[in-house]
């Protein structure tokens, strides 16, 4: 049975969990995002590449409510998850 690797890619503004980031909306959302993210300073992003490499995700088929409840539970960000995730997707919407 062929299972395709599938990723869902969504905006900042549907994706962030950050408490403060997550507030903003627009291009001051993406830019608040950015700095926070080269200086190192947002836990949610620091942890991609843990869950990415452990394969956060429990498998099945999810949306974007679903990535933002496991960025949740996970403490890891869904934006950057599914980026992650996409640059080796079968398919992606």
């Amino acid at each position: 049975i062929y299972r395709p690797h599938i990723s869902i890619l969504g905006s900042r503004q549907q994706m962030c969990i950050h408490p403060r980031i997550s507030e903003e909306q627009g291009t001051r959302q993406n830019h608040a995002c950015r700095m926070l993210v080269n200086r190192r300073g947002c836990n949610f992003y620091n942890n991609v590449d843990k869950a990415t490499n452990g394969s956060a995700c429990s498998g099945g088929v999810m949306d974007i409510e679903d990535f933002v409840e496991m960025g949740r539970q996970q403490d890891v960000c869904p934006y950057f998850y599914t980026r992650n995730t996409a640059t080796n997707a079968d398919m992606v919407f």
